[in-house]
Parts: structure tokens; sequence; C-alpha cells
């Protein structure tokens, strides 16, 4: 599969930016289930804020995000609560970053996408799998070496149209759920609790204090899901 030069920049230089905000996280990642978060215009505010979903989406509840490595070869897997999801509207990312690799796995409207750049030079690229069988992604890449994890994390999320119709992501309402949960861009700045069972400030453990906030996202959130959503776009171009 080929891919043009100018998404592989694109891929570059917007990963750099996202992986810039976060730290570095264990192996194992262990996501409590019913705290998928609601981005959605808010009359009274006039802005685009986070609430907790009152609706049940179980195919976008992350349970758990691992990775491990064997002979040069990365394998991450994200289970959900519920079934991972082949429709148009549903897109799932897990992110890797190591010292001397970048590695980004999507899956959306069936199909599994993965892509790897180096460090030194993000022209630099390798290629690999993502499959999706009953609640658990798996994806698998050749590292650029063994070096340490820096970051690590998935984020899962549900639109109300087919995403790849989607010209404005900032701006658009969907469903979300993030591991690991410090990192989900409705933390701490949060309109409403919903009836889910995260009750206000995001951390899934119910505890929160349901306050209130316009929250746009974290920086680079946005930026991850569209560049998810433009490796799922060259994957359903590259299928007709």
């Amino acid at each position: 599969m080929k891919i043009g030069k100018k998404s592989v920049l694109i891929f570059g230089a917007a990963i750099i930016l996202v992986l810039l905000c976060i730290n570095a996280t264990a192996e194992t990642v262990t996501d409590p289930t019913g705290d998928v978060y609601h981005y959605i215009w808010v009359e009274g505010d006039g802005t685009w804020s986070w609430t907790a979903s009152s609706t049940t989406k179980s195919n976008i509840d992350i349970k758990e995000l691992t990775y491990s490595s064997s002979d040069n070869i990365l394998t991450v897997t994200l289970k959900v609560d519920g079934t991972i999801s082949d429709s148009a509207k549903n897109i799932y990312t897990i992110m890797y970053n190591a010292s001397d690799g970048i590695y980004l796995f999507t899956y959306s409207a069936g199909t599994g996408y993965a892509i790897g750049t180096g460090i030194e030079d993000f022209m630099d690229f390798k290629m690999g799998e993502v499959t999706a069988s009953g609640d658990t992604l798996t994806g698998t890449i050749e590292m650029f070496g063994q070096g340490s994890v820096e970051s690590f994390m998935g984020i899962t999320a549900e639109y109300l149209v087919d995403y790849t119709t989607i010209t404005d992501f900032e701006n658009v309402e969907y469903y979300a759920d993030y591991a690991p949960g410090t990192y989900a861009p409705w933390e701490g700045t949060v309109i409403g609790d919903g009836d889910g069972d995260g009750d206000g400030d995001g951390d899934g453990d119910g505890a929160g204090d349901g306050g209130t906030g316009d929250d746009n996202g974290s920086p680079g959130f946005e930026v991850l899901l569209l560049l998810a959503a433009l490796v799922a776009v060259i994957i359903l171009k590259r299928r007709k």
C-alpha cells in the first residue's frame, strides 16, 4: 500500500504535536466502564462542551489497553465493553510513542491500518496490520528499534454521521472514550453529569462534582482524531 508524501508529512507533524502533550504510561492501562463522554453544542453557553454520556456506548467504552514487544515486533491491544464496530461512524485509535519511533494504529469501517515513523526522520516509515475480533482490537508492526516507551494511549469515538464526510472535527457532535483517562479533554472541565457512572470530572470513578466549563479539548486531542480520520479516509479510498 502506498501513501502520498503529503499524507505522511501531515502524519509526522501532527503526531509529534500530540505527543509533546503527554507523558509515559505503564504496559497495561485498565479503564473503567461507563466513562464515555459526549461532545455537544450547549445552547445556553454558546459553546461546544463535554458532558458524561446519558446513553450507553459499550462499543467504544474502553476496558483495557496493552502493549508488548518481541523479536522487534510491537503488539498492541484495545478492548471495549461491547464489540468493536465496523460502522463508518466509529473510529478506534491507539498511539505508541518510543524514543526511536512513533506508531499509530487505527480501525474504522471494518478496516485496520498501522503506520510507524522514525523519530530522526519521520519520512522513514513502516506499515503494520490491525484486526478486530469481538471486543478486541489488535495491532502489530515492526519497530524501529528497542527504544524506551514514552507514551501510550487509546481513543475511541462515535460520530452521529459517517466521519469521512466531516470537514470540521472541532465543531461536530460525537461520543468518545480515552485511556488513560487522565488525558481526557473533559478532565476537570465538564458540564453536567449525564446518567453514566462517571459523575462529573471524567475520571470514571463517579466521584466528580459535576462542575461546569467550556473546555474544547486538551492540547492535541482534536488533532489526533483528525489524524486518525485522515488515515481512515486513505484506507477507504484505497479500497475503492
